[in-house]
């Protein structure tokens, strides 16, 4: 529905396109109109069935309130002029009951429907025929009907109220439905439109030999609608009905015998002066069959996509995972369960879960299964041993849950068995590593003092200080990089001789963090500047120095220069946030900065402009002279929009020749002016390539996003959806997408 608001915002974008879509719902009401006054077998008498309501009443809940008035005075415009042919006498308060009553259905149907698929469900078509056939008519046949002389107020009233409704029924859910995508499906695949038609032409021939020939001809109608209603989607459907029943009204005005044969058969109910009566009738159960099959139809795809999606999922999952019923026989079983069990499919389904299960453990999970279907637990996750097919034993973890029926009747469970036999012979390994690790610890505290020496030849700085972390220890590393001579730094406080701060800031680091587990402490962006000035990025390790009793006797100080990866790691971070051609931020790199951009509008009543820019005619340059000249236009184009823009703006290449840029703090006035500039730079630009110019173009959409347009999403698809409109219009100009009508400005 949003898709279809944006298509009609950009239709009726210009005062002439408005002007000429009123003249024309202008003529169709005047039309049905028209065929509902033929309908009147005296100049006096109400037409059994009113039209030009309900097409008001789908045009008010279409269309946007500042369309609003335009419908209102086209309706009044299309029913005084119909009206006038048939009398001499005009009145306006037909027509005003008319547009009250489609507005008040209007608003009962926004207010109860959805907008983007109206009629999914029988409780939809319900509410609509509340809002569309019995509230609007109920109070304009009041009105009506007390206005009519006594002894007619009450026909009058029945009258106005099944004209309407049979009316409403018949043209409102088509208004509801038709759009667009109806008449692409059809332009598409031509060959679609076959069945239909024929559906159509079968319906339309056997209605009215119908009611020409046959006895209870409403009823075979209605049948025939069902029968349309079972075989053609939902817009089709009341397509059909609409056209049918158009058919049998006209057939009943110019064939007075099918006229004497309905006023017979209502006479018989005392009911003849209710012509319409047999056309409601016949259209409020083919509407419910309609909606009714397209529910069933829509909770059939709805399934079979659920089933697809499980069955996708479960096939291609990296771990096994089984169906197994209640008595432990394999169901369903995917290509990494019978992988890891060597055995095919078709062999595990004839096989059960005892079958594969090392015996030792067979116990455990059967007293869980018990538990499962008991209901004692909801799932349960366990470490057991598979007997595959080779006769290897291996370990897997496997986590179980049951699904039950709607009353609680156990169903099947499912499975999830993932391969650890590789983590648990890692674990012995590791207990054993471990245990060896512990009886070497003795010796290792025996050679630590050796280790003293060999500091002094390793590549790090290591500084070694007493537990008030006053310097004992430099090795030649440690030297060089603090500026200090171990003689000179022996006994003065560590940060007094190490000057360690943050990089992005310069705040002096007052503490070395230190852990009892010999952890790493470093940060990134730790700089240490040495008493000659020289800077290097660091990596330190602040460990605890312990006797063998546990008792701490200092520390032991570990740093790494890290400024050539440092450097690379910024060079990468760069690379991977902006573009290599034009060195602007990328779009990863963008939407990042718009999100948290987003994210600080809420209650700060400030507002930005987000800008989509798309170059027009680029691919002729790339065409003609090459993508090298294509990529130094890009260049020079980027330097020319940077240069355009305010420093605090962010400007990025969004990929190929689509650029974005946000425009901070500004109105949409200057937001507007600011990127017009910008558009009319790139379309006076000239670019020189081996002696030879050309010239490209910009088109350009603006959306303002401010606390209460603040999601990441609906603001890209905004500014796209204006860019689009801006090709879409000429090229060469900017649109400004407007959240509330949802139209496009041009500038």
């Amino acid at each position: 529905m949003k898709k279809e608001n944006s298509r009609i915002a950009l239709l009726l974008g210009s005062p002439r396109h408005k002007a000429l879509w009123v003249f024309g719902l202008a003529c169709v009401i005047f039309l049905f109109t028209l065929f509902s006054f033929t309908l009147s077998h005296k100049p006096s008498q109400l037409s059994p069935i009113w039209f030009p309501s309900a097409i008001m009443m789908a045009a008010f809940y279409r269309f946007p309130g500042a369309l609003w008035p335009a419908i209102a005075l086209a309706g009044i415009a299309g029913i005084v002029g119909a009206t006038s042919l048939y009398s001499p006498t005009i009145t306006l308060l037909y027509p005003l009951t008319n547009v009250a009553e489609a507005l008040i259905g209007a608003l009962l149907m926004r207010r109860w429907l959805t907008r983007e698929d109206p009629l999914q469900t029988l409780h939809d078509w319900t509410r609509m025929a509340i809002a569309s056939a019995l509230i609007p008519p109920l109070l304009g046949g009041m009105l009506i009907g007390g206005l009519a002389p006594e002894g007619t107020k009450w026909q009058s009233l029945l009258v106005w109220v099944l004209s309407e409704a049979t009316g409403a029924l018949a043209l409102v859910p088509l208004g509801l439905l038709l759009n667009t995508l109806f008449f692409k499906r059809y332009r598409r695949s031509p060959g679609e439109l076959l069945p239909f038609l024929l559906t159509a032409t079968v319906t339309l021939i056997l209605s009215v030999l119908s009611l020409l020939y046959l006895p209870w001809p409403f009823t075979c109608i209605m049948v025939l609608l069902m029968w349309s209603a079972v075989r053609q989607p939902r817009c089709e459907a009341f397509l059909i009905f609409l056209v049918t029943i158009m058919t049998v009204l006209t057939l009943t005005t110019q064939h007075p015998q099918v006229l004497h044969m309905i006023e017979n058969t209502l006479n018989g109910y005392a009911l003849n002066d209710l012509p319409g009566l047999p056309f409601l009738m016949v259209l409020l159960p083919t509407g419910v069959m309609s909606i009714a099959i397209h529910a069933v139809e829509s909770e059939r795809r709805r399934i079979i996509e659920s089933e697809t999606r499980f069955r996708n999922a479960m096939e291609y999952s990296a771990i096994g995972m089984a169906v197994v019923d209640t008595h432990g026989q394999w169901l369903q079983v995917n290509k990494a369960l019978s992988t890891f069990l060597g055995y095919h499919q078709d062999e595990l389904y004839q096989m059960t879960i005892q079958q594969v299960t090392w015996h030792e453990d067979l116990p455990e999970e059967l007293d869980k299964l018990n538990q499962l279907l008991n209901g004692d637990i909801d799932t349960y996750t366990l470490e057991k041993r598979y007997c595959t097919r080779r006769g290897d034993i291996v370990w897997a973890l496997l986590v179980v849950s049951l699904v039950r029926n709607d009353d609680g009747t156990p169903l099947y469970f499912i499975k999830q068995i993932e391969d650890i036999d590789d983590l648990k012979k890692s674990r012995e390994a590791n207990k054993q590593l471990m245990a060896r690790i512990t009886l070497a610890n003795d010796a290792l505290f025996q050679e630590k003092e050796r280790l003293h020496i060999t500091l002094k030849s390793i590549h790090e700085a290591v500084v070694s200080t007493d537990n008030q972390q006053n310097i004992i220890f430099m090795n030649p590393v440690a030297e060089k990089m603090s500026g200090w001579t171990q003689a000179q730094a022996q006994g003065k406080p560590l940060l007094q001789v190490l000057h360690i701060t943050y990089e992005n800031d310069g705040f002096v680091i007052n503490g070395l963090q230190q852990e009892d587990n010999h952890g790493d402490n470093s940060e990134q962006d730790q700089v240490l500047r040495n008493r000659h000035g020289d800077r290097f990025d660091i990596h330190y390790t602040m460990t605890p120095l312990n006797t063998q009793e546990g008792v701490r006797i200092g520390f032991v100080l570990v740093i790494q220069d890290v400024t050539e990866s440092r450097k690379l790691l910024r060079q990468l971070s760069y690379n991977a946030t902006h573009d290599a051609l034009t060195r602007l931020p990328n779009r990863s790199n963008f939407e990042s900065q718009l999100k948290g951009l987003l994210k600080l509008l809420p209650g700060s009543h400030q507002s930005h402009a987000l800008v989509m820019l798309d170059l027009d005619f680029f691919k002729a340059v790339n065409d003609s002279a090459g993508h090298a000249a294509g990529d130094a236009l890009l260049y020079e184009i980027a330097i020319l929009m940077r240069s355009l823009l305010r420093p605090s703006d962010i400007l990025a290449r969004l990929g190929g020749d689509e650029f974005g840029f946000i425009l901070r703090h500004c109105t949409t006035e200057q937001a507007l002016h600011a990127t017009q500039r910008v558009v009319d730079a790139i379309n006076h630009y000239e670019f020189t390539w081996a002696g030879r110019a050309h010239r490209v173009g910009a088109s350009a959409g603006l959306t303002m996003i401010h606390e209460h347009n603040a999601h990441l999403a609906q603001a890209l698809v905004q500014a796209d959806a204006a860019c689009y409109a801006s090709k879409h219009d000429g090229r060469g100009i900017v649109t400004v997408y407007t959240l509330n009508t949802h139209s496009g400005d041009q500038a």
